[in-house]
């Protein structure tokens, strides 16, 4: 069971419905159970019951002619509370975890219960940021190296180079091997582009390219990508 929680099998939408956050199902139970801060006095003010963080989507979908799930068109999306979400039946292609409430599903999205803003992205220099940035290609040969490349330093850590994404390159190891304790230009290997920091993007945007982690996400990222 422990596994499953930990999974990350959950995309939390906002008010609008958009895709904001990726939720471990351990995390995901947490947001159903818990409320936001401050929403008991709010709840006061406002004269009405207290409103969980957010609502598990209760997801319905049919078959394709070959008796597949088709996530792609859900027959239905019902917002659910907490307590009515443990009573729900157990389908086929439903994941569960034990609780002492006997079997319960493992929710795959969540609404949040008041929450219509979008948050962006913002990318960190690392392996996966610099290669993607550079679409695998060596910038110093042009030659598409995919995940073999390394992070090439403009200029060298040890005369004070950073780790950001205007003093990184994605290098071909013997490019940057060769290129030693020099820029570039100093090593006559001149690069093919200015390293440049990329744009934050709408969150909707970066868990689409991400792609799903659920097929059940799939008929909300299909078209941000």
């Amino acid at each position: 069971m422990s596994s499953v929680l930990d999974k990350i099998l959950c995309v939390k939408l906002n008010a609008a419905w958009q895709p904001i956050k990726v939720r471990s199902v351990r995390d995901a139970f947490t947001d159903l159970t818990s409320m936001t801060p401050g929403e008991e006095q709010l709840a006061v003010l406002e004269h009405r019951a207290p409103r969980p963080a957010a609502l598990a989507i209760d997801l319905s979908f049919g078959l394709n002619a070959d008796g597949t799930v088709n996530y792609d068109d859900p027959l239905c999306t019902v917002p659910t509370k907490w307590e009515d979400w443990i009573n729900l039946p157990i389908r086929d292609y439903d994941l569960t975890v034990t609780t002492s409430h006997g079997e319960v599903r493992v929710p795959t999205m969540l609404i949040a219960s008041n929450y219509r803003d979008m948050p962006e992205k913002e990318y960190k220099p690392n392996r996966r940021t610099i290669r993607d940035r550079d679409k695998g290609i060596c910038q110093v040969t042009r030659r598409f190296i995919g995940d073999k490349g390394n992070l090439g330093h403009i200029i060298p850590r040890d005369r004070g180079g950073k780790l950001t994404f205007e003093n990184i390159a994605w290098m071909d190891p013997e490019v940057n091997t060769r290129m030693g304790n020099r820029t570039p230009d100093e090593a006559g290997m001149p690069l093919i582009r200015k390293p440049y920091a990329p744009k934050p993007v709408p969150l909707m945007v970066a868990i689409a390219r991400d792609g799903a982690k659920h097929p059940s996400w799939q008929w909300v990222i299909k078209d941000l990508v």
